[in-house]
């Protein structure tokens, strides 16, 4: 399976050869890869945005900042629930980061 970052990288690599570009890619990856502009969501509860590095792993205090200060946003402008969306304005992280497995602890600090 070709990694995210793998898979971008491949793509700038070869924009004038698609079938090159998205070789090893699955088929879910290039409908939404394709609809970016039609359907940010979609794309980017699963993928970053092209060039932008995938985050792994514990996040820093400044991501958890900017996860709140995102949610509080998208709720205000009834937005909420938009995952892709939401995650765009946290560099490296995808829409999963609202994964059912992520609870919140009681000094709302989020947790996987």
């Amino acid at each position: 399976r070709l990694a995210l970052d793998d898979a971008l990288k491949q793509v700038q690599a070869n924009t004038r050869d698609l079938e090159k570009a998205f070789e090893g890619w699955s088929e879910a990856r290039i409908k939404a890869y394709k609809a970016i502009e039609t359907k940010p969501n979609t794309y980017y509860y699963r993928f970053n945005a092209p060039g932008e590095e995938q985050k792994k792993g514990q996040w820093t205090k400044e991501e958890e900042e900017l996860f709140f200060s995102r949610l509080k946003e998208m709720k205000e402008t009834g937005a909420d629930g938009q995952w892709g969306i939401f995650s765009m304005a946290i560099p490296g992280r995808t829409g999963r980061i609202k994964d059912p497995n992520y609870v919140l602890d009681d000094k709302g600090k989020a947790h996987y």
